[in-house]
């Protein structure tokens, strides 16, 4: 007796795609940053459909998503950030086969007052 093992494939097989690349903060304050970025070198074969963004507080080791863009989208305001708190940011590439790789920013950034800006005070609110 003679056994025949068949491995069907798909016609069409695609992978995750690579991580997004040039991550980089473009703006921050008080209370939000501004991520972006572009695509990924690589596709894995199947059309990009969007990118997710992830924050954690630099002192959790709980990712959450922050914001959720479309395919022709590579830059997004995260707002709803807690001024003086360090945040890990990142973001991935998503299409049929599902998430890619992260792209994320080397270092803790900071919600702040961005360096050279003066928060102004009426004097009137004091008298």
């Amino acid at each position: 007796m003679i056994v025949i093992y068949v491995r069907v494939l798909s016609a069409y097989s695609a992978d995750p795609p690579f991580a997004p690349r040039d991550l980089t903060v473009s703006e921050y304050n008080v209370d939000y940053v501004t991520l972006a970025w572009t695509a990924p070198e690589h596709d894995g074969g199947s059309p990009i459909l969007g990118y997710v963004v992830e924050k954690r507080d630099s002192m959790m080791n709980m990712w959450s998503q922050a914001a959720k863009v479309d395919k022709d989208t590579f830059t997004v305001k995260v707002a709803n950030l807690f001024e003086g708190q360090n945040y890990l940011f990142r973001v991935a590439a998503e299409n049929q086969s599902g998430r890619g790789a992260y792209a994320e920013l080397p270092k803790p950034i900071t919600a702040r007052l961005p360096f050279g800006k003066h928060a102004v005070l009426s004097l009137n609110a004091f008298v």
